[in-house]
């Protein structure tokens, strides 16, 4: 832990949500997270994968990637923090869900550039 297609639960907002691991740690030791949140009734979202009941375990209402959120993180932070009970491991992704995911890095509008950067150098542009 962490490897691709894991996903963890990472307190943000001081709320759980379920973020996916990206990529096996690269030679840096890095890791691409993105984090899933729930579609909120009224209010604007990026809609470039939209995930919903059956797409993972633990989402059980419409949600969607936070893409705009993206970032990579330490594989030792990742470790040291998930050994502290802060960040909880939760079931990995299916194939197609992850690819989905994936997909969107390069479709949203919200990701930046040097996100889109790293996806490429650690090859999720081929998936």
């Amino acid at each position: 832990m962490p490897y691709q297609k894991c996903g963890i639960l990472i307190p943000y907002n001081q709320k759980p949500h379920l973020f996916s691991v990206m990529n096996d740690p690269c030679k840096d030791g890095l890791c691409l997270l993105l984090m899933i949140t729930s579609i909120k009734q009224g209010r604007s979202f990026d809609n470039t994968c939209v995930l919903d009941n059956g797409d993972h375990p633990f989402i059980n209402h419409p949600s969607y990637i936070l893409y705009r959120t993206a970032e990579t993180v330490r594989e030792p932070h990742i470790k040291k923090m998930i050994g502290k009970k802060y960040y909880i491991p939760r079931e990995d992704f299916e194939e197609a869900t992850f690819s989905k995911i994936a997909l969107g890095i390069f479709n949203s509008d919200e990701t930046r550039g040097t996100m889109l950067r790293y996806a490429t150098e650690v090859g999720l542009g081929s998936i």
